[in-house]
């Protein structure tokens, strides 16, 4: 599936949901997957509107949201979790000759509101399990439809950029442990603007607001990673360990943001107009 080819794609009526198109286009054929299930519950709560066999033989959970907000993102995550988690029940369950149960499921995301800024919070996830895809309205003469394109996540293919930020940090790393903490710093770097990074050459310390969000500790060049509310640290000595830490801090980071909000909304609220004094000086008859 390209991100500038429409070939093969049925157009999309306005009036249809997100899920509904996912369902019509993915099952149109053109992707180079093939779709095994619909509605797929996971959780109480929540569905996948279409399950696909990829062009590789990955299972893949595919997810319809209106908006990239933050709902969508911890959505997301709990989804990759799940599949990740309930891997063998579900290539069972989806079963299809071309489906590769050694490979972990991914997680593609389509939404009718979408944008490279919008998405770029999920640069800060396993770039080979998570794609995002919008919705795009094309019109002209011949009319107005909707396609599927892919917005490509800033995180694939690029040099560490985050790596100027820590650079005393990520030297006294081991040779093995120096591109986790590369992947690490760089993908944090793109959750949120306002995440703070304190580094030193043996912490880094990520925060929103002065709340922390994680932190990282040179350990004899390696690499042990923390998160409030986790009583242990872990121990990140290889991708998948980088990836579980990385969707821990996405998870901490969306529960900060939720909570400041709140704060930030409730003072607001609980401000007066005027001062006590401006009060009594007001005489409407003046």
């Amino acid at each position: 599936m390209g991100t500038s080819s429409h070939e093969g794609w049925l157009k999309v009526s306005p009036s249809e949901t997100v899920a509904a198109a996912v369902g019509r286009l993915f099952g149109a054929g053109g992707s180079g997957a093939e779709v095994v299930d619909r509605d797929l519950a996971i959780g109480q709560d929540r569905r996948a509107a279409v399950v696909l066999v990829d062009a590789d033989g990955r299972l893949t959970l595919v997810l319809a949201f209106e908006a990239l907000d933050d709902e969508a993102l911890l959505a997301t995550v709990d989804t990759m979790s799940f599949a990740k988690l309930h891997s063998a029940a579900l290539c069972g369950h989806c079963s299809a000759p071309q489906l590769r149960a050694d490979l972990p499921p991914a997680v593609w995301v389509v939404s009718r509101r979408a944008s490279r800024a919008l998405a770029e919070r999920w640069s800060a996830l396993d770039p080979e399990r998570v794609r995002v895809f919008a919705l795009v309205q094309v019109e002209s003469r011949r009319g107005s439809a909707d396609y599927l394109t892919e917005i490509a996540l800033d995180a694939r293919g690029r040099p560490p950029a985050g790596a100027a930020r820590a650079p005393s940090f990520l030297e006294r790393l081991s040779s093995d442990a120096r591109p986790l903490g590369e992947t690490i710093v760089e993908r944090v770097r793109h959750l949120d603007e306002d995440v703070e990074v304190h580094a030193s050459s043996e912490m880094l310390e990520w925060r929103v607001r002065n709340e922390l969000i994680a932190s990282l500790e040179s350990k004899l060049g390696s690499i042990q990673g923390s998160i409030p509310g986790v009583e242990d640290a872990t121990s990140i000595d290889c991708h998948d360990a980088a990836e579980r830490f990385l969707e821990a801090v996405v998870e901490r980071y969306l529960g900060v943001a939720e909570s400041t909000a709140t704060s930030a909304s409730l003072a607001v609220a609980g401000q007066a107009l005027l001062t006590a004094e401006e009060l009594a000086a007001f005489d409407p008859t003046r």
